[in-house]
């Protein structure tokens, strides 16, 4: 409790009665003006005794300030931290901001706070002398957002919810972030027991546990390719436990938030989430148009520039995280809602998997419950303990960061090297991430000996590239997908039947789109053939590129093309009812290569990426040889 003498500025009417020394009394009662008195005198004689000061009471539970803050980055609050004595004996500290001292609303927010001020004007007056006339006695350093940023002294934090690892006079107190929620129960050893051996069950699952590991990694090996992964498939088929696995690394099941967002919530939740694993449950809840910005802005690590009222630059946020999506529809198919084409890089940047694909499906009712049961009373020590030992390594362990640094920049080097689709190799880069990680994490102890992490990776990774990216990657098979939806959709409403003799069967319904040919007897000769009209075909395929589409659906002898043109004039079963007779050029497509095109385009061949580095010393604290070896599958095209 703070008993000492504050002074304080002798108000008009304490001037016009003499009382010039007014000064500031803090106790268990309560917060008093105080007022010396002279020593009773009557014809020269003094009492003996020393008076009592004269008190006046501003506010019925004492608070008092403990420290000023310094912040460290711009998003960090600038203001003072408050003591505050609550009614059943407890102390808590609040923070109160500067701007919130200076506001006319001061004594809402000391109300809020659990403040009580007397409302007369001496009361007020008194409160507000004491908090802006005076200094804290201490001074304490705010950050304004986790992850990464610098210290006192320049070493490097990590803040990780309400606590900053690496300065332990460090406090969270942000212009306009929350906290994460960051919390610990149990310890290290009961998760690995309860979480992590009975995660390794299923590869989906483990995946999730060494992925969270890979984001606090990414400053370190100055890592950019920034993004994530969606798992997507029916209903309680476990997709949101591979979320809850991996949250469970650095806090509880609220840790997860929800697809349910707006921009600006994208914005925040990437800066509160900063060098993090970002958990995103439920997609369906989001709006397509959301999504497709989100996609890009999470993996851009940065919000858009506004100006404020006085048309002044505001803060820019910004971040690095890594996104664990899930959902029910695939981030393609929900981009897809409203006519939007899904764009190579947006696959890329948050990878979709299907968590039915027969490599990653386990059906493990009783697991699972067992591992949602263990997520609740165990969480978050093992995460703490990983970014305790990545704040060591980062300030005080120079010669082995630049080891990780260079074994990370091998294993890059060979993933370019092998792997000739740019955009590929990107993701690549995300899985590799993973696996030094992980690794690293079981060096320290941090996950079970038995992890398999190499194969746990490398199956969650062919998956994905053998199933979705031979798709999503390549724009001309989206536009070929989207072309045979829309095929099969208007076949018999705007796309008209017609028979091998030329006679046509029913009629269209609306503008007509084109013709669709009946096969002969035998297919091998005469296939299927869709006759389209060029608005159609541009209709048909959205915003992707006309001209390159049926150029690679000609060199895929899915179009035919003859004569340098990609268009032919249409047979004669169609009249346009002019003065003469008028056979309109259309594409015309071989439908049954364009089911094949879409449904199995060319096969993956796998390449044997493996980086091994040894050296000879302590490893982590363990006495020997130290060696980490990374196996990575990556597709080629034959």
């Amino acid at each position: 409790m703070n008993t000492e003498r504050i002074d304080l500025r002798a108000t008009k009417e304490e001037v016009k009665a003499e009382d010039f020394n007014p000064y500031l009394q803090i106790n268990e009662q309560g917060i008093f003006r105080c007022h010396d008195v002279a020593a009773f005198e009557v014809d020269g004689i003094k009492s003996p005794e020393k008076p009592e000061p004269r008190r006046d009471c501003v506010a019925l539970s004492p608070f008092w300030m403990v420290a000023d803050s310094e912040p460290m980055h711009d998003a960090a609050e600038n203001g003072t931290l408050l003591r505050i004595r609550m009614r059943d004996g407890r102390t808590v500290d609040r923070f109160i901001t500067g701007s919130e001292l200076e506001s006319m609303k001061i004594w809402e927010t000391l109300r809020a706070l659990g403040c009580r001020v007397k409302p007369h004007p001496l009361a007020r007056t008194t409160i507000k002398d004491y908090l802006l006339s005076n200094y804290a006695p201490g001074v304490v350093r705010t950050y304004g957002k986790s992850g990464w940023t610098a210290g006192p002294k320049n070493e490097q934090v990590f803040v990780l919810g309400n606590e900053v690892l690496g300065d332990d006079g460090g406090r969270f107190e942000s212009v306009d972030n929350s906290p994460t929620a960051c919390e610990c129960k149990g310890t290290t050893e009961e998760w690995i027991e309860r979480m992590a051996k009975p995660a390794a069950a299923s590869p989906l699952w483990s995946f999730g546990i060494c992925a969270a590991f890979a984001a606090p990694l990414m400053e370190l090996v100055n890592f950019r390719a920034d993004g994530g992964w969606h798992f997507y498939g029916l209903s309680s088929a476990g997709k949101s436990l591979v979320l809850e696995c991996a949250a469970s690394v650095f806090g509880p099941h609220k840790y997860l938030k929800s697809w349910n967002l707006t921009d600006g919530a994208v914005e925040l939740m990437g800066e509160t989430y900063n060098g993090l694993p970002l958990c995103l449950d439920e997609l369906g809840e989001a709006s397509s148009p959301m999504v497709t910005r989100a996609v890009y802005a999470l993996s851009d690590g940065q919000g858009r520039k506004r100006l404020d009222q006085k048309a002044k630059a505001r803060r820019v946020r910004s971040w690095r995280l890594l996104t664990l999506s899930s959902g029910e529809i695939s981030i393609e198919d929900k981009i897809s809602e409203r006519g939007k084409n899904l764009r190579g890089g947006q696959a890329l940047r948050i990878a979709d998997l299907y968590i039915g694909h027969p490599d990653l499906v386990r059906d493990l009712p009783n697991e699972a419950q067992q591992l949602k049961t263990a997520q609740a009373e165990t969480y978050g020590t093992v995460g703490r303990e990983y970014l305790n030992r990545l704040v060591e390594l980062r300030n005080n362990k120079p010669d082995e960061l630049a080891w990780v640094r260079a074994f990370f920049e091998k294993m890059l080097g060979n993933i370019r090297e092998n792997i000739k689709d740019a955009r590929r190799a990107r993701a690549a880069q995300r899985f590799a991430l993973v696996t030094l990680a992980a690794e690293l994490a079981q060096s320290w102890g941090l996950l079970p000996e038995s992890y398999d992490v190499r194969k746990i990776v490398k199956t969650v990774f062919q998956v994905w590239s053998n199933d979705t990216a031979k798709i999503t990657l390549n724009e001309n098979h989206q536009a070929a997908r989207r072309l045979l939806d829309f095929i099969e959709t208007e076949t018999g409403v705007t796309i008209q039947h017609v028979k091998r003799d030329n006679e046509l069967i029913g009629d269209i319904k609306g503008r007509r789109a084109g013709w669709i040919r009946e096969p002969d007897e035998n297919r091998e000769k005469q296939p299927p053939t869709v006759y389209l009209l060029k608005a159609s075909v541009k209709s048909a395929i959205g915003a992707y590129n006309l001209r390159a589409f049926v150029k690679a659906m000609s060199t895929e002898s899915v179009l035919n093309h003859s004569d340098g043109s990609f268009t032919h004039p249409t047979p004669r079963f169609y009249d346009f009812k002019l003065d003469r007779q008028s056979y309109p050029r259309t594409y015309q497509f071989n439908l049954d290569a364009l089911r094949v095109y879409v449904d199995g385009p060319e096969p993956i061949e796998e390449i044997k990426i493996e980086t091994t580095t040894t050296e000879t010393g302590d490893d982590h604290g363990r006495n020997g040889q130290r060696e980490l070896t990374t196996t990575f599958d990556a597709p080629t095209r034959h």
